[in-house]
């Protein structure tokens, strides 16, 4: 059976009466990599449950837009990696299973992508490793971070139990974790929520940790300029004023003064592209141009 997994491109395997669908794409290849731009990851279930204290959703769809790197490493998470391979060896020794790493989506939210560390396609079992550096994870407390990759597993696997392994020290420690249904269904909607935004180029609400506090010398440049966006404020109703005014003595007909000439112009309406039948259901963001980046000043 795991053999199966290595040839075709896409598997669905039923479970508990959902389905998975199990790619063959190897975890860390470019494939991989360009996948979990375009999906919803059980490492960024965290971030949009506000488990991590590394990042926000912001900060998240931002790196997933290539408007801000992405990319995070150090000691800890380089020792992780290169444990993993012998944890899950270890863990297949232990217990007479043979789990070994697949990239599987939801069959009904497709967006939902989780790159699970070991599976046992007999055996139907999961598990997520953690290769600490110090012993702070041996206990049965299960840090949020780590809960939502877990439950947001159990949904795109439809399964009933995660296997949570803690390596540490040359051994492995194995506790399991239930599904929380109540807990997926509010992980799916808000990872819905989050999608969507990604695909509408629309920022989710941003957090206090997404803003810097402003420097002294900040203060100053902005408080001189309300003062002049206040001014131009005020010239900009009376011009409207005025120019309202010329209108009318014009009597709605095309003039010319000596220095300033008014013309009727007539342009076409905007199209409402969410009304068209045709385009219903239809993703439109490979026809989007490369997203338009300015700042806005509340």
């Amino acid at each position: 059976m795991h053999a199966d997994l290595r040839i075709s491109d896409c598997i669905h395997v039923f479970i508990n009466g959902l389905m998975m669908i199990i790619k063959n794409i190897e975890q860390k290849s470019f494939e991989w990599l360009e996948m979990r731009k375009k999906s919803v990851t059980s490492t960024d279930s965290a971030v949009i449950m506000l488990h991590s204290p590394y990042k926000t959703p912001y900060k998240l769809w931002l790196q997933k837009l290539g408007l801000e790197d992405g990319e995070f490493d150090n000691a800890a998470m380089k020792h992780g990696r290169e444990m993993e391979p012998y944890a899950l060896s270890l863990f297949n020794k232990q217990y007479g299973c043979n789990c070994i790493p697949i990239v599987a989506f939801h069959e009904e939210h497709s967006f939902m992508m989780a790159s699970i560390d070991g599976y046992d396609s007999e055996k139907k079992i999961v598990i997520e490793i953690k290769c600490p550096t110090s012993s702070k994870l041996l206990s049965d407390d299960i840090p949020g971070i780590y809960y939502s990759q877990m439950q947001h597993i159990l949904s795109v696997t439809g399964l009933q139990l995660c296997h949570y392994v803690i390596f540490y020290d040359g051994i492995i420690h194995h506790l399991e974790v239930n599904r929380n249904d109540e807990y997926i269904n509010e992980l799916i909607e808000k990872e819905k929520e989050f999608y969507k935004c990604l695909q509408e180029l629309t920022p989710p609400a941003l957090a206090e940790k997404d803003y810097t506090l402003a420097s002294e010398e900040w203060e100053k440049i902005d408080s001189k300029r309300r003062i002049v966006k206040q001014v131009i404020r005020e010239l900009e109703e009376q011009e409207k004023v005025m120019k309202d005014s010329l209108i009318s003595l014009a009597g709605q007909m095309n003039t010319v003064g000596i220095e300033t000439k008014l013309t009727k112009v007539v342009q076409a309406g905007r199209v409402d592209y969410s009304v068209i039948p045709e385009l219903q259901g239809v993703d439109l963001t490979p026809y989007r141009k490369e997203p338009n980046v300015f700042w806005r000043l509340t």
